[in-house]
């Protein structure tokens, strides 16, 4: 009977390695798949590859870009400011053929805007019209009058305290 039981397990055993089992079919599958993964991780190195450089050639792009646009706000900067001299010599050029100032004096005057520098070039000819009237021999009939006191550089920190507002 041993031997019966002995042969009964060897013929199973037979049977369940002739029969297809999940286990070896599952094996099999998966044996199957796994170059077809590894061709898979290769295509998807290589996409990832281009996107990198893709985005690396993007990226040297947006640099170029910004170092483009800085310089233009600099350029800008300084046409702004040529702008300005501009408009500021045109400024002084009005107001020096208004009151006859010439533009030279007018440009040593330290004011920041068209009226302030209007009234300072009006009280530079009130004191031009006041040197002149005491220059030379002038009217003897009346008293002289008292000579000023001040100097040039102090007519001219007058005009500029004037011309400032302070």
């Amino acid at each position: 009977m041993a031997e019966n039981q002995a042969e009964a397990t060897t013929a199973e055993q037979t049977a369940t390695e002739a029969e297809p089992h999940g286990d070896a079919t599952e094996t099999t599958q998966t044996e199957a798949t796994q170059p077809d993964t590894a061709i898979d991780w290769k295509a998807q190195a290589r996409k990832w590859e281009k996107l990198a450089k893709a985005n690396h050639e993007k990226a040297d792009e947006a640099d170029q870009l910004r170092e483009k646009a800085e310089k233009a706000d600099q350029l800008q900067a300084q046409l702004d400011e040529l702008n300005a001299a501009q408009a500021w010599e045109k400024t002084v050029g009005k107001v020096s053929g208004e009151t006859g100032i010439p533009v030279d004096v007018l440009s040593i005057v330290n004011a920041d805007s068209e009226d302030k520098l209007a009234e300072a070039a009006k009280m530079l000819q009130a004191f031009i019209q006041d040197a002149q009237r005491h220059t030379g021999m002038g009217d003897q009939s009346r008293e002289p009058s008292k000579p000023r006191p001040s100097t040039e550089a102090e007519i001219m920190s007058q005009v500029n305290r004037n011309a400032t507002g302070a």
